[in-house]
């Protein structure tokens, strides 16, 4: 939520990790491209801060705002 208006939502799914040194889970969903071509899928590991599937979104979301996400 941003000014009491929800700026994404969806489903998240988790997923086991296997073979990965520190994760053990991973959250994905997808999210409409901007120019209404398709989707992006979007996969985030449970590490530090990210220990739900709320804070992956919310970190995904602090990410794209920032310019950081591909």
């Amino acid at each position: 939520m941003f000014r009491d208006e929800p700026v994404w939502e969806g489903d998240v799914h988790v997923f086991d990790v296997t073979g990965h040194g520190t994760a053990s889970t991973a959250y994905a969903w997808h999210v409409p491209k901007a120019d209404d071509d398709g989707v992006t899928f979007v996969a985030v590991l449970h590490e530090g801060a990210v220990d739900s599937p709320q804070n992956a979104v919310r970190a995904w979301i602090v990410q794209s705002f920032r310019g950081d996400r591909p």
